[in-house]
């Protein structure tokens, strides 16, 4: 998403669903493929899909929001 951002943004994110639905022995590779599917202000909804060698092994979504990095880390630093 860096290339997309303002300069002096970032994302942070905010839920994280997942399913598992199938197993994957040991050794074998797996990947995972993100989608952007959605774009509400300032909130990104991303689809999720992971795979192993033969097929699908899980499924979600992944959703991020577009902060201002300075004023993020001054939040955080102020715990």
């Amino acid at each position: 998403m860096a290339g997309y951002l303002e300069e002096g943004c970032g994302t942070v994110g905010i839920s994280l669903k997942v399913t598992h639905d199938a197993p994957t022995p040991l050794g074998m590779e797996v990947t995972c493929e993100s989608e952007l599917v959605k774009v509400d202000g300032r909130k990104l909804t991303f689809e999720l899909k992971a795979y192993d060698e033969k097929g699908t092994i899980g499924k979600g979504t992944h959703e991020r929001f577009i902060v201002n990095d300075v004023k993020f880390q001054e939040k955080a630093d102020g715990k």
